[in-house]
């Protein structure tokens, strides 16, 4: 088969499955949203979110609702509304921001407008959401501000910025200490929700019900986005609406152990020892590679040094084979990194190519549960469905 051929056929097979892949995920979110008896969903409203800058004059400040008949506001020339009701529901305190915004426009950024919403949670110590027997307020998240110590220089001096740049679009008179405006910026990095709608990121919220529930890689619940409006799913049956039975993941629960480790570590600051995380042969499956045997279709592991797969035990590989499919696994890690960064920015054709030349590489290698493949696959879900557009 000539590498012409074989492209068309790979492409056929990536649109093919991105397709199925969308429908899944489209059946998947409307069961979510509304096959759920009310019993085993829960809505946590707005405390404060904030529409990220790219979607901004696209979707509603205030719902997140895409509109084609957007309204700018006239104080700040800054934020959209669908109409006056939006835009009168989204001030919370549209003295304080509109003049900063306009004292300051365009130089806005997302992160410090999100931040000085949770500088105004501060203000309203009783604000608080329940969930179950538990009520929350901002006071009550964690900051982890004596673990921010321990984070590299560049980091702390992103976060540095960061505060020097919100302290510029809160008033003087409201305006925190350095310091307690670095407690806010901890308790708002760790709690904060990306807010998803069809594959986008729109952008981020704050849910102080919802920061009540603990992580686990095997969860039992789930949430989507209705608007800002965060809905929590139970995905099995739970005793009964009780914060301590309750779990989601905090992470993608597709990734590795370690790679799930890791990321609670980085930025939640604790070490995950959940069943799942305990599953060595899990692990090894994430990792596996095609059967040498050409009739076979099951998963082949690496452990010890040694081949085995789960149809035909142990198998043997010409020599080289293990340090073969770790160059691979390394060159794809790198590929997916780049195709997020490129998805991140909307830059989904470049994203496509990179992945097709991927998939011809990990064919013959890399078996369908490998973890890499799966991911690659679900990148390429997320930016076909933007080519058409």
């Amino acid at each position: 088969m000539s590498l012409g051929s074989a492209m068309m056929m790979i492409k056929r097979n990536i649109k093919e499955f991105a397709a199925a892949l969308r429908s899944l995920k489209t059946e998947s979110d409307q069961e979510l949203k509304n096959v759920y008896d009310q019993e085993r969903r829960f809505a946590f409203k707005i405390p404060t979110v904030c529409l990220g800058n790219e979607w901004r004059g696209n979707y509603c400040d205030y719902c997140f609702k895409q509109n084609d008949n957007l309204k700018k506001c006239t104080q700040c020339s800054h934020s959209y509304y669908c109409d006056k009701n939006c835009q009168k529901s989204a001030w919370k305190d549209p003295k304080n921001e509109c003049l900063c915004l306009k004292l300051r426009y365009p130089a806005t950024a997302t992160d410090c407008l999100g931040l000085t919403d949770d500088v105004r949670l501060t203000r309203k110590p009783n604000e608080c959401e329940k969930f179950g027997d538990v009520s929350r307020r901002f006071q009550d998240l964690m900051s982890h501000s004596e673990d921010d110590m321990k984070d590299s220089i560049d980091l702390m001096m992103m976060k540095s910025l960061t505060l020097e740049m919100v302290m510029c679009f809160i008033r003087e008179e409201y305006c925190p200490s350095f310091r307690e405006l670095s407690e806010i910026y901890g308790k708002a990095f760790i709690n904060t929700f990306r807010i998803h709608d069809d594959g986008k990121k729109l952008g981020k919220g704050l849910y102080l019900g919802a920061s009540i529930l603990d992580h686990s890689c095997q969860p039992n619940a789930s949430f989507v986005f209705d608007g800002p409006t965060l809905l929590l799913t139970a995905t099995e049956d739970i005793p009964q609406l009780d914060a301590s039975n309750v779990f989601i993941s905090y992470v993608g629960t597709l990734a590795s152990t370690k790679e799930r480790q890791d990321r609670l570590k980085q930025i939640y600051y604790f070490d995950c020892t959940c069943i799942k995380c305990q599953d060595v042969e899990s692990d090894l499956i994430k990792r596996s590679i095609v059967c040498p045997n050409a009739n076979c279709t099951y998963p082949t592991v690496i452990k010890n040094g040694s081949f085995n797969c789960f149809n035909c035990g142990k198998v043997k590989f010409e020599k080289g084979k293990q340090s073969q499919v770790e160059k691979l696994t390394d060159k794809c890690q790198k590929a997916l990194h780049e195709m997020n960064e490129l998805n991140e920015s909307n830059r989904f054709e470049e994203s496509y190519k990179i992945a097709e030349k991927c998939i011809e590489q990990m064919n013959t290698t890399l078996h369908l549960h490998n973890i890499l493949y799966v991911q690659i696959l679900l990148s390429v879900c997320e930016s076909s469905q933007f080519l058409s557009k």
